[in-house]
């Protein structure tokens, strides 16, 4: 049976995007030169649930599933208040832009992990940490402990939650949406 990577996401805004883009470029400035592989902003997503290998005939169940959180949940208010790294700053493997708490991303989250589990799909339990990434390290280790903070000041609406597939490509990770909904509450 043919399957697909696939996770549910909450879409980011294009105009969104390429704000960030903008107040990125410091960083990457400050980075030049190391073995980092910087996401185009077209991939930018926050992550609600990562399904992982999925059989492709269980992705119309997942639409209807998408259906019912989005009919659920009215636009999220989001904003971006700095740069963080994973799983620290001694050992980067990722560089991500965190959000403020919400509650109402929160509760995104939480419904659709329930719907999930509700019709048997295997979920990741680890704790929810909201966050956009913005690069993988290439290289085996990198230390940014002595990198200074970067803030960021970007709010914006976030109407649309999507159901999305994940590819490795010679390029880095390819992220497409299958099938997006509107928040409508």
């Amino acid at each position: 049976m043919a399957s697909l990577r696939v996770f549910i996401a909450l879409l980011v805004p294009a105009d969104f995007s390429a704000q960030l883009e903008q107040q990125l470029l410091p960083l990457r400035q400050r980075l030049r030169g190391l073995q980092l592989a910087w996401l185009n902003k077209e991939n930018y997503h926050f992550t609600l649930a990562f399904l992982g290998e999925t059989e492709v005939d269980k992705l119309e169940a997942l639409k209807t599933l998408l259906d019912g959180v989005a009919s659920n949940h009215a636009p999220i208010s989001l904003e971006l208040n700095c740069i963080d790294f994973f799983p620290n700053r001694k050992k980067v493997k990722v560089i991500a832009a965190l959000p403020l708490a919400n509650k109402q991303l929160d509760a995104l989250h939480r419904d659709t992990i329930e719907k999930l589990q509700c019709d048997d799909y295997s979920v990741d339990h680890r704790s929810f940490k909201p966050h956009l990434t913005l690069s993988r390290i290439k290289q085996k280790q990198l230390d940014l402990i002595n990198l200074d903070d970067q803030e960021l000041s970007l709010k914006q609406n976030f109407n649309a939650i999507a159901l999305m597939k994940s590819e490795s490509t010679a390029q880095g990770m390819r992220y497409t949406p299958l099938y997006s909904r509107e928040l409508c509450k």
